[in-house]
């Protein structure tokens, strides 16, 4: 060989061995064998390939890369990615590197000759002490956070980010005047330096910084929880969210118009400035405001629990989050339909003023059963005339002090068929429209009514509470008026007897009250230790003041001997020490018959029956709603809605007696009964206290002619629960005398089969000769689908039913004057 070949031959080794880079970690030569297959053999890097010199991203996160030796020749890498790694120093990197991930890795510290060009480093979670002393000037973003750095000196001109929290800092430097978003919570920090005009961020929240510097002008978002602030500076009108909570802060600056969240939860604030129309989340709880401005029309979550307030101001349209636990409440403004989510334990809330269609609140939410209040409640829905009627004994119009109120009388508002019945305190309330009104009370016998008409105008969301209607006795009258009412009666069963004597009169009236029982049932207790009980004669005494009322509850027994069918009947009696001025009103019978199975949720009425002169004389129709709390846990509250038959003259409903204190009011002919806080046992833990009734006439309309139905139904609601809704009660106008209505037993010889029927059906009814029976068959709407005579003699009565919908439909046999039977029939197909 020449030496000019031998020359070019060692040349040409060199150049090669120039060119070859043993990667002394096999992490990473495993790493970059699929990153640049082309340029690796082995464990040999060929620092030439452009695969090496043009790869402008590296992403060794996660691996177990150790030593980043040979990363260096990658000249062209503005990107790398160390995270979660075993790397622990940091040597000759790409010069012109500008995206650095060592987070979560190995590496002790950062060294002082970072690449010139950086403008991302993120060294979170690293353990590191201290930052290097000199940092790039190009850096635009540092996230050092999660480590156990204790100051900060100096950082670079450029910077825009900074991230430093979960450290220990209790010194930070000049901030740069280029920085845009400072982090700094959860260190140890007890003042912040100048901040810089540009700042749109600062989450300072978790240190012990007792003031703040002037904040930027174009401040957007300002965090600062748990601290020992007291005061706030001046807010920027740039800010669109302000957390504070868990500091000491005693008063809030204004609030900046644009702003849309502030959460000031745990501080000691006792009142808050008004709040601009952009908010939408307002957290205050735990605090001591005893009042809240108007809420800003856009709001959906309000936090205020743990705080003084005693009431809460109109709720925007839009709100879905109500927290007002643990402050002292009564009532809740009207709940928008929006509503979603409502808690309001631990206050004196104890019903809703109305529950928007499809919520799902809960009584471990709301602390109590969620139920709507009723009139008499004071939380009732505003929207509303309330009032009092009172005993003007002096007749000057003015209730004053020592006049007693006018208890069970009615207050009505026209125009519209609005009437409010008050309570035992005289107190009532008529929901009505918006508008203006004349409202005046309903006359009461022997009374004169001393007030003018008040003419009050409701405009959206108000209530006026302004009508004190006053009654002046005439003096002298002396009127007593008795009431019975009872649960079924069944043989081996116990029911109640409801006994009432009301003082209409003027003056007080002493009497002795006796209760005449039927023989086919027995005394077991009353309420009141009787004055005597001698077989079956039970008997008090009583003096009862003007308005006044006396209520008895008696518990009788049916012995398991009695025939199914037996008729009962009980005279209850007030015989008065003065002459009454309407006697026949001081005696009442109850008449019923032993039943079996029963539905324990009915409404009765008086009559079944009225021939048309008896509707055009305005005979009054009284009508007895009997409830049973057949569920499985007590009811707070049982709501009875009654839509009234167009044959009834609304305007004269008058509330006789209850089993228990409730309130109602008329709208429209519907009437609404309210037993709040009734506190109703269900039928398994106490049968007998688990029901109560409702008893109330009404005189039938004129209009009504021979052949229609006055039909009524009612809707009974045991607190949320879906209702209970009535068989129908039924009175038809016809040719035939008026028939009591009380007992209306299904007889065992007035029955239908087959039943369920489909074609024709056989009615079987005892008729006597010489007598006809009139069958009658009713829709479940009353309507009248079939009416026919009976023959005298006839057992077995044929009928058509061919012609009929399937469906439930109800018969009524009358036969004579005085007897009939009931029932019910199922078509089908």
């Amino acid at each position: 060989m020449s030496l000019r070949s031998l020359f070019a031959l060692v040349v040409l080794l060199s150049s090669v061995a120039r060119g070859q880079y043993v990667i002394p970690d096999a992490i990473l030569a495993v790493e970059l064998q699929s990153v640049v297959p082309d340029a690796m053999n082995g464990n040999v890097l060929d620092t030439t390939a452009a695969s090496v010199l043009t790869l402008n991203f590296l992403d060794l996160g996660g691996s177990d890369v150790a030593d980043l030796d040979g990363v260096q020749y990658f000249t062209g890498l503005d990107s790398l990615d160390i995270s979660s790694t075993y790397v622990t120093t940091l040597t000759d990197l790409p010069v012109d590197l500008k995206w650095l991930d060592c987070s979560f890795s190995d590496l002790l510290a950062l060294p002082n000759d970072l690449p010139t060009t950086l403008e991302y480093l993120d060294c979170a979670y690293i353990d590191l002490t201290s930052l290097p002393t000199t940092l790039p000037s190009t850096l635009l973003r540092l996230d050092a956070s999660s480590n156990e750095l204790n100051s900060i000196f100096v950082l670079p001109a450029s910077l825009q980010y900074l991230d430093v929290n979960w450290n220990n800092l209790t010194y930070i430097g000049q901030l740069p005047a280029s920085l845009i978003e400072l982090n700094c919570q959860s260190n140890q920090l007890s003042t912040l330096p100048p901040l810089p005009s540009g700042l749109t961020t600062i989450s300072a929240g978790g240190n012990t910084l007792t003031s703040l510097p002037a904040l930027p002008p174009g401040l957007q978002y300002l965090i600062l929880s748990y601290n020992e602030l007291v005061t706030l500076p001046a807010l920027p009108d740039s800010l669109i969210e302000l957390y504070i909570p868990s500091n000491h802060v005693t008063s809030l600056p204004e609030l900046p118009a644009g702003l849309r969240k502030l959460s000031a939860g745990s501080n000691e604030l006792t009142s808050l400035p008004a709040l601009p129309d952009s908010i939408y989340y307002l957290y205050i709880a735990w605090n001591q405001i005893d009042s809240l401005p108007t809420l800003p029309i856009g709001l959906t979550l309000l936090a205020c629990s743990g705080n003084l307030l005693t009431e809460l101001p109109l709720l925007p349209d839009g709100l879905e989050e109500l927290y007002c636990n643990q402050n002292p409440l009564s009532c809740l403004p009207a709940l928008p339909s929006s509503l979603v989510d409502l808690v309001c334990t631990n206050t004196g809330i104890t019903c809703l003023p109305n529950i928007p269609a499809g919520s799902a609140y809960t009584q471990g939410d709301l602390g109590f059963v969620p139920v709507v209040c009723g009139p008499d409640d004071d939380c009732f829905l505003t929207q509303v005339i309330t009032g009092v009627l009172f005993i003007d004994s002096d007749g000057d119009g003015i209730m004053s002090s020592g006049e007693l109120a006018l208890p069970h009388g009615t207050a009505e508002a026209q125009p519209g068929a609005y009437l409010g019945g008050a309570d035992g305190t005289g107190r009532f309330a008529i929901p009505v429209d918006t508008g203006t009104y004349s409202v005046q009370g309903v006359p009461e016998l022997y009374h004169s009514i001393t007030t003018a008409p008040y003419s009050i105008t409701i405009s959206m969301g108000t209530s006026d509470t302004t009508a004190y209607i006053g009654y002046q006795p005439i003096p002298g009258i002396h009127d007593l008026v008795v009431d019975i009412q009872a649960g079924v009666a069944r043989p081996g069963f116990d029911n109640n007897v409801f006994l009432t004597v009301t003082n209409i009169g003027t003056e007080s009236s002493d009497a002795t009250l006796n209760l005449d029982l039927d023989a086919d049932q027995s005394f077991l207790t009353s309420t009141q230790l009787p004055a005597s009980q001698t077989g079956t004669n039970v008997s008090w005494n009583a003096s009862l003041a003007p308005g006044e009322s006396w209520n008895e509850v008696v518990t009788l027994h049916t012995d398991t001997s009695v025939a199914l069918g037996t008729e009962v009947e009980h005279l209850f009696s007030a015989n008065s020490a003065m002459n009454d001025t309407t006697p026949a009103d001081n005696s009442m019978s109850w008449n019923d018959t032993v039943a079996g199975a029963y539905d324990p949720n009915d409404k009765r009425p008086s009559v079944h029956t009225l021939t048309p002169d008896q509707v055009q004389q305005g005979e009054w129709i009284h009508y007895t709603i009997r409830f049973q709390n057949t569920g499985t846990f007590l009811a707070e509250q049982v709501v009875i809605t009654d839509t009234l038959s167009p044959f009834l003259q609304w305007n004269t409903v008058a509330y006789i007696s209850a089993s228990h204190d409730n309130q109602w009011v008329m709208k429209d002919g519907v009437l609404l009964f309210s037993f709040n806080n009734i506190q109703l046992p269900d039928s398994g833990a106490d049968p007998l206290g688990s029901q109560g009734y409702v008893h109330f006439h009404v005189k039938v309309d004129a209009g009504a002619s021979l052949g229609d139905s006055i039909v009524n139904r009612a809707n009974i609601f045991f607190d949320h629960n879906v209702p209970v809704i009535t068989e129908p009660a039924i009175t038809v106008i016809n040719d035939i005398t008026g028939l009591s209505g009380p007992d209306q037993p299904e007889y065992p010889t007035a029955m239908i089969v087959p039943n369920p029927t489909s074609d024709r059906a056989i009615l079987h009814h005892a008729v006597a000769p010489g007598q006809v029976g009139v069958f009658i068959l009713y829709s479940v709407t009353g309507k009248v689908v079939l009416r026919t005579n009976v023959p005298g003699g006839t057992r077995n009565f044929p009928f058509s039913t061919a012609d009929l919908e399937p469906g439930m439909y109800f018969f009524v046999v009358t036969v004579g004057a005085d007897k009939y039977g009931t029932g019910k029939l199922s078509v089908v197909r």
